[in-house]
């Protein structure tokens, strides 16, 4: 979230804890329940990205597969607090992925360029790296 918001990006912070959170210009607290259908169609309407970290993703990957929406499933293997490295690696192809480690950091810069430049749209791909 804030790799997203410092490079100007609107964040919706769908969460449990979302009262938790303060809203700003660029992030926009969501409590709602995030196993609705309804209120996850609600809340991503008109929404250029997802990203989130729950334990209820197999559901919400589900409903979000089956939609009308642009997405990518970026799925980090062993995250490290570590600097940026820019060495990850983006596997796309199933037959290639692999354990290893991966920054928080990396895998940040990813996600906010993946949404910025449309890379990987409707497909899955795995971070680590190189």
């Amino acid at each position: 979230m804030e790799n997203a918001v410092r490079r100007g990006l609107a964040v919706w912070a769908f969460s449990h804890s979302a009262h938790r959170l303060e809203k700003t210009d660029l992030v926009e607290p969501v409590d709602r329940d995030a196993r609705s259908l309804d209120d996850i169609t609600a809340t991503l309407t008109g929404t250029r990205a997802i990203f989130y970290a729950l334990g209820i993703k197999d559901r919400q990957e589900a409903l979000i597969m089956d939609s009308d929406l642009d997405w990518t499933t970026a799925r980090p293997i062993i995250l490290t607090n570590s600097q940026k490295s820019r060495r990850s690696t983006v596997l796309r192809e199933p037959s290639y992925w692999r354990n290893g480690l991966v920054s928080r950091r990396d895998v940040a810069c990813y996600l906010v360029n993946a949404v910025e430049d449309g890379l990987d749209i409707r497909t899955d791909v795995v971070l680590t790296r190189s």
